[in-house]
């Protein structure tokens, strides 16, 4: 067959599987530009008496009209032909590529919890409609399930065995058939020849299983006996999915679920209370107006940081609301189709850094869906990403006004309102998430650097304190409450918390710069030294640690080193006016009054302009120094 044209246009160039019914090639399309592929179904009738070649026409004309039905999908390969010649009868299809999910199991290798829920409801919401349309897919496994190389989706492939439920069908009856599919993945009903509706739910079951415990096909009916569910204790899974999976693969399928739809609205509850215990955005530093270090009127900072747990978390999860009564309706929706689109494409921006490109797409997807409250609140979060803090609350703010019940939201504006430094909104918000889950360690954690901010170290303290009973290995959590500590002038306690969140977490920069300044305040200039190196090894374009390295290397009298730095910390940040102070004293310490003049007098003016007059009175007293 290889070389063979077919109907005159399509030439077959590889021969791809045989299966009961016939053959499948690779072909290209001779007579459309480019010569697309395509893949080629070559059904073979086994008789070929008269009355079963008619027989055999029938049936194939029905399975054309089926699959021009099931290809309008976007997840199912289009039909693009159907002919027949010389009493042999061909299916052109459209060509996916991609790789099978087949290849993505590997043995030894299971996948996340997380991950299986995403593929388990990819696949129900295909079998949704596939089963919409009186159609029992019958061979649904890892193999026939491909992954786009497009778009990353799954597209369910193979319906050569696919069997129309016609009139002559009763409710808990149907026609027996001839027993297909792949037995690793066939419930008893369908070995005997009569399939169900949720014959496919069984096999995705399987799947399922197969991906939780990393086992090859060839072990899941060990994993499957009566009476027994032995595969969970080769599983890390939650007993609400694995609950879910076991009704999915019931050997009696009057106890199984009877339709996609049920399994959807299960998996729905699963997803919603993830999405609550999830931790929210949070800020691992207090953003504050700097604190001077002692000895040279040093600057340091404390940074906020947008975490994105969330954003890991594909946006059409929340998208799924967009229809009104559940994940069946969708394929019926376009709308709900296009938003959800758009929302998984703003996830990945998002992840990938293009937030521009995520605020578009969230944008155009709730032109779509204008009251879905995680679209606002993802939308946010870029908006947050880029400094657009007034943007960010907008957005929250009417993700709340949707469900005033959203802690996700109220814990993302109090973050926001810090920026904004709307401190007292911003604690009525932290408030507001921990009255809704009062186990949330982030709103402790995030409350503690609003109280900070407010002055009120006592009450971030105890917080802080709160947020690690809560996760005793959050290191964000020790790294505040170390701050505050230093702060309250408890050196010794600061040190031991940053130290802990620098266990939990090695290779974070300015973990080492708030463990340096502290080490600084104690008068501990080589460790400040050491900690102010390492932040820069992991970040060297930190003026802070630049700066801060360099106030270390002064009061060790090392002022040419210290200018260095200090000179790095104005490349970066060149309207400082007290790093061009401190670096005018370690040039005044060297005798080069000319350019310590020139940096007091900068200091001075950046004073000036930002209205602080300590700062300026400060200056110009070095400057009369050197006339």
């Amino acid at each position: 067959m290889i070389g063979k044209l077919l109907d005159r246009r399509y030439r077959i160039v590889k021969f791809l599987g045989s299966g009961s019914f016939g053959h499948t090639y690779l072909a290209i399309d001779t007579r459309r530009p480019g010569n697309p592929q395509c893949v080629i179904k070559h059904i073979l009738p086994k008789q070929k008496e008269p009355k079963a070649i008619i027989a055999a026409r029938r049936r194939f004309l029905r399975e054309a009209q089926i699959l021009e039905k099931l290809g309008k999908h976007d997840q199912i390969p289009m039909l693009l032909a159907y002919f027949e010649s010389k009493q042999e009868f061909c299916l052109v299809e459209e060509f996916i590529p991609g790789h099978s999910l087949d290849s993505e199991l590997v043995p030894g290798q299971p996948l996340s919890e997380d991950e299986v829920i995403c593929l388990l409801q990819e696949v129900l919401e295909i079998l949704v409609f596939v089963h919409g349309q009186q159609v029992i897919h019958r061979d649904v496994t890892p193999k026939n399930l491909i992954r786009r190389a497009s778009d990353a989706k799954l597209v369910l492939i193979d319906f050569g065995a696919v069997k129309e439920i016609t009139g002559e069908w009763s409710e808990g009856q149907s026609t027996r058939t001839i027993a297909t599919g792949t037995p690793a993945y066939m419930p008893l009903e369908q070995f005997r020849g009569h399939p169900q509706f949720n014959s496919d739910i069984y096999a995705l079951g399987a799947i399922a299983i197969q991906a939780l415990t990393g086992v090859t096909a060839k072990e899941l009916p060990k994993l499957k006996k009566s009476g027994g569910t032995p595969w969970r204790a080769r599983a890390q899974v939650s007993q609400q999915l694995a609950d879910i999976i076991d009704k999915m693969v019931h050997d009696d399928y009057t106890q199984r679920y009877q339709s996609a739809k049920e399994v959807l609205e299960d998996l729905r509850k699963i997803i919603a209370t993830s999405e609550e215990s999830q931790p929210p955005p949070t800020i691992l530093y207090f953003p504050q107006t700097p604190p001077q270090l002692p000895g040279l009127g040093l600057q340091y900072w404390w940074y906020s940081e947008l975490a994105d747990s969330l954003l890991r978390r594909l946006a059409w999860i929340g998208v799924a609301t967009v229809v009104s009564g559940g994940l069946f309706l969708a394929f019926q929706n376009q709308t709900y189709i296009k938003a959800r689109e758009l929302a998984e494409r703003g996830a990945r921006r998002a992840l990938a850094g293009d937030h521009l490109g995520a605020i578009d797409d969230y944008t155009q997807a709730l032109i779509l869906s204008p009251n879905n409250a995680e679209l606002y609140n993802n939308r946010g979060k870029a908006r947050y990403a880029l400094n657009d803090a007034d943007g960010a609350v907008e957005d929250y703010s009417r993700a709340i006004q949707i469900n005033p019940n959203n802690a996700d939201a109220y814990e993302n504006r109090c973050i926001a309102k810090q920026l904004l430094q709307r401190f007292e909104e911003a604690l009525s918000d932290c408030t507001r998430t921990i009255q809704l889950q009062p186990e949330r360690f982030t709103a402790y954690k995030n409350r503690c650097s609003v109280y900070f901010q407010l002055g009120a170290m006592e009450r971030a303290l105890a917080d802080c304190s709160r947020a690690i009973e809560l996760n005793p290995n959050d290191a964000g959590a020790y790294a505040n409450r170390g701050m505050v500590l230093n702060t309250l002038k408890r050196e010794r306690e600061a040190l031991a918390d940053l130290t802990r969140a620098l266990e939990l977490m090695p290779k974070n920069a300015e973990f080492y710069k708030q463990r340096g300044t502290v080490y600084f305040r104690l008068g501990d200039y080589q460790n400040a030294i050491a900690d102010f190196s390492q932040a820069l090894q992991l970040n060297p374009n930190d003026a802070g640690a630049w700066s801060n390295r360099g106030s270390a290397r002064y009061n060790l009298g090392q002022f040419q080193e210290a200018i260095a730095d200090f000179t790095r910390a104005l490349a970066l940040v060149p309207d400082s006016e007290a790093t061009y102070y401190n670096r005018g004293k370690a040039l005044a310490h060297l005798g080069d009054k000319s350019r310590a003049k020139t940096d007091f007098q900068k200091a001075a003016q950046l004073c000036l302009d930002k209205g602080l007059t300590v700062c300026y009175n400060n200056s110009q007293f070095e400057i009369q120094k050197l006339q």
